[in-house]
């Protein structure tokens, strides 16, 4: 399977906005994890807008034994900044669970920032049939994040350390 998107994300506002706008779209690295895509600052003036493209490329294939992922993510936002992402995972039939597995790193260039922000996890999950449309999971995440900072060493405050554990009962209608 291969999966090709694009978006155009505008949003106008009346005045500088309290908190940093940022990307708001799920890359590639963030389906494969879970983990969501970094805020990244925005030098905003009243009555100003920001903008945000961004195109993902994706591709499957089913080896029979193992169904192989991969995708390739890339963001630019008003200002020239970037956000590039990659993504590797694998679902491997375990009896009756699926076992899930993905590993993904981004890199966020923010135009005028001395240091760029780099973002990277691992995550896991393991999927139960309990009917052809239910089933219940259980997941878990680890990874790292270095948020764009305007220093040329990154401080402590500007990187992060994310673990999470889930389980959950999913049922399609």
């Amino acid at each position: 399977g291969v999966h090709l998107g694009y978006e155009n994300i505008k949003t106008t506002f009346g005045i500088t906005p309290a908190v940093p706008a940022g990307f708001s779209f799920t890359s590639a690295g963030a389906i494969a994890t879970g983990l969501a895509t970094p805020t990244l600052a925005v030098a905003a003036k009243p009555g100003g807008s920001t903008s945000v493209r961004d195109w993902t490329l994706a591709a499957s294939y089913n080896l029979g034994v193992a169904t192989l992922y991969g995708g390739y993510q890339r963001a630019t936002m008003t200002g020239g900044s970037t956000d590039k992402g990659w993504m590797l995972g694998t679902a491997i039939p375990v009896g009756a669970m699926t076992l899930n597995l993905g590993y993904a790193r981004e890199t966020d260039a923010v135009t005028g920032l001395a240091v760029d922000g780099r973002n990277s996890a691992f995550g896991g999950q393991l999927v139960y049939p309990l009917s052809k449309r239910t089933n219940v999971y259980a997941d878990f995440l680890d990874g790292k994040s270095r948020l764009a900072a305007a220093t040329s060493a990154a401080s402590s405050a500007t990187q992060r350390k994310n673990t999470i554990y889930g389980i959950g009962l999913r049922h399609d209608f």
